[in-house]
């Protein structure tokens, strides 16, 4: 029961997070805004890790969905307690 609480939301957030720094913000203005932090320009490196990263992360959000596995062993009452949680976080 603790999978339907954590696991799907955490993919979901963290997917939408880094898309939108990269894509809404910009990796541009990300990049600028680390080199005034960091008082340097950032490597290319970390650039082509904030292109790869939402790639990587739905492909990672797919896997799981497609390996996912139904628990059978909760009682009905319980599975819908979980559901509900699961869909107030979605919301």
């Amino acid at each position: 029961m603790d999978r339907h609480g954590s696991e799907l939301v955490v993919y979901v957030v963290g997917i939408f997070e880094v898309i939108g720094i990269v894509v809404v913000y910009g990796l541009k203005n990300v990049s600028n805004d680390l080199e005034f932090m960091l008082g340097g320009r950032i490597h290319m490196y970390w650039q082509v890790c904030w292109i790869c990263l939402p790639i990587l992360l739905v492909l990672i959000f797919i896997a799981y969905l497609i390996t996912y596995v139904k628990d059978e062993n909760w009682p009905p009452a319980a599975a819908g307690m979980s559901h509900n949680i699961l869909n107030s976080f979605s919301l």
